[in-house]
């Protein structure tokens, strides 16, 4: 178990109001890679060391139109709650194009205020076996130190269905105990090696709590001002 059940808990329970000298929102996106898998979206801010989640979405989508729908709800109710802040989006990079897609329909839809994250000449941030575990220590440390909380009032998010922000909040629960560090033997030809998943039992899903680590994490490197290429002045 790579987030224990009392941290956890702890943490559904605690809720924080966003800083009110806060100045940037940070936004992850981990595309859909189809089948059961849904995409997610977690919205963070962070000021002197607490990190506030702001909203979340997940769900499964189909195609590229309600890929765009989903993400502009999303833009829309951050918007709507926080016009003046600046949106910082690390939007995940393995799948294909999907992070340039979602950069363009930013674009396309005229987004105001708002920086996307690119690594090694492309855009999106990449989630690499190294960095599995980089994200996973960063947010138990945050659910270690009693840092991280949800926003007062309950998350935000961008679906207008009855009772969805303690639905998905459900979802986080569950993704969050049921995150695993798993090893797997050396065999013939084949070195030892471990790798991070919630897809553990049955048709359990792990996008939701990847997307939270990818938030925590990359508003952590926004914060210290150690993203390569990043105008920081511009938030000021």
């Amino acid at each position: 178990m790579v987030f224990p059940a009392k941290l956890v808990a702890a943490f559904m329970r605690r809720t924080a109001d966003v800083h009110p000298e806060s100045r940037v929102l940070l936004v992850a996106m981990d595309p859909s890679g189809g089948g059961a898998s849904s995409m997610s979206l977690c919205t963070v801010s962070l000021m002197g060391n607490a990190i506030c989640v702001v909203a979340f979405d997940e769900a499964p989508i189909k195609g590229a139109a309600e890929m765009e729908s989903m993400i502009m709800r999303h833009v829309q109710v951050l918007r709507r709650a926080y016009p003046a802040h600046w949106l910082v989006f690390a939007l995940e990079s393995n799948l294909g194009q999907e992070a340039a897609h979602a950069s363009a329909m930013l674009e396309r839809n005229r987004v105001a205020n708002y920086v996307v994250i690119q690594e090694k000449a492309r855009v999106g941030v990449l989630t690499t076996a190294a960095r599995k575990e980089l994200y996973a220590d960063n947010l138990r440390f945050y659910l270690e130190q009693n840092a991280i909380a949800l926003r007062k009032g309950g998350a935000l998010t961008g679906s207008q269905a009855a009772g969805e922000e303690a639905r998905v909040r459900k979802v986080l629960h569950e993704q969050l105990t049921n995150y695993r560090r798993v090893n797997v033997d050396a065999g013939p030809g084949k070195l030892a090696k471990r790798h991070f998943s919630g897809k553990i039992a049955g048709s359990r899903q792990d996008d939701l709590v990847l997307t939270l680590q990818l938030s925590c994490y990359w508003m952590v490197r926004l914060s210290s001002r150690s993203i390569p290429g990043m105008n920081f002045d511009k938030f000021r």
